[in-house]
Parts: C-alpha cells; structure tokens; sequence
C-alpha cells in the first residue's frame, strides 16, 4: 500500500501508530496509516501536513515522541518540531474511553 511520494525519512511514533515522514521539504504525520487498508479517504482526513523551512537535504528522523519530532539536519543540528495535531491525547481518550 502506497501512502505517499519520495520519502527522505520515516519514522513510527514510539507510544502510538503515528507515522512521521519528511516529503518534499514537508513533514507529513499520518494519524493512524493503518487506515489505508479500509478506505483510502480516511488515510487523508488522518494526515497533517507541516512546511519545513530551511530544513535542507536529507533530514534525518531521530525521534518521534508523543506529538514531538526530533530531526538531524544536514548540517548536523537537531531541531525539535512539534506534529500539527496532538496524536497522543487522541489515543489517550480513546483508551480511556
């Protein structure tokens, strides 16, 4: 299953299903990818899409936790980003019920 184009790095979340993955300068968090396989509209209304401004060539995913991304850039700095929407409390309320 084909859920996006030319990814320069992936990451899984470490408490969750979310998926982090820089594309085209974007950094792309997937919700639940899991999605895909039952309707492949819901795999985009799960998707947020953040524009990365000098983030340069080849970032590295170092690690995505809760709704943070901590990203390696070419130069060899560390950034921290935060994901569009808090994934984290979702599965949390989710669990709770």
């Amino acid at each position: 299953m084909k859920i996006g184009t030319m990814a320069e790095a992936i990451k899984w979340n470490v408490q969750n299903d979310a998926l982090a993955c820089f594309s085209d300068g974007k950094l792309i968090i997937w919700g639940y990818p899991n999605s895909a396989y039952v309707d492949k509209g819901l795999l985009e209304h799960s998707k947020s899409v953040t524009e990365v401004q000098n983030i340069g060539r080849t970032p590295q995913i170092l690690s995505y936790i809760g709704n943070l991304v901590e990203v390696r850039k070419m130069d060899g700095t560390n950034i921290l980003l935060t994901a569009g929407m808090n994934i984290s409390v979702i599965y949390y309320f989710v669990e709770k019920g």
